[in-house]
């Protein structure tokens, strides 16, 4: 899984104010989610454990600490507490945010991957949304 190891830049994004809309995110942080270019940082130990770090603005940074196949809390970046769950499928790291809030639905998927350009590609899906954002690597 080295191959995710190292830093990113938002390249591209199709269809990312629908997912955070459908999410119920704010319309000021779907502001922000949609105009800002974020960087990631992604380093990974001992085979399995990933730590991604990404920035948006001097304001607003989010840390994701996971060990492939064990479920975490996570708070996320819009402040929902979740369960999360990250596998490997095919190269792939697939991402299953369960909610905390019964009231709260809303089950979301990532799926990252690389790119035959070495480009980290991440795949967001809630409910029947679905939004693409690649990430250019940087280091």
């Amino acid at each position: 899984m080295a191959h995710f190891e190292g830093h990113y830049k938002l390249k591209s994004s199709e269809n990312f104010d629908d997912f955070l809309s459908t999410l119920g995110v704010n319309p000021l942080l779907r502001h922000i989610g949609i105009y800002t270019k974020p960087t990631l940082a992604i380093s990974v130990t001992n085979g399995n454990h990933f730590k991604i770090k990404q920035s948006a603005t001097a304001f607003k940074k989010y840390d994701l600490e996971f060990d492939i196949g064990k479920v975490f809390d996570n708070k996320t970046i819009d402040g929902r507490m979740v369960k999360s769950c990250v596998m490997l499928d095919d190269d792939r790291l697939i991402q299953t945010d369960l909610p905390v809030n019964t009231a709260d639905e809303k089950i979301c998927t990532f799926i990252r991957e690389i790119d035959e350009d070495n480009n980290l590609v991440m795949t967001c899906k809630v409910n029947n949304v679905v939004s693409v954002r690649v990430y250019q690597r940087t280091i």
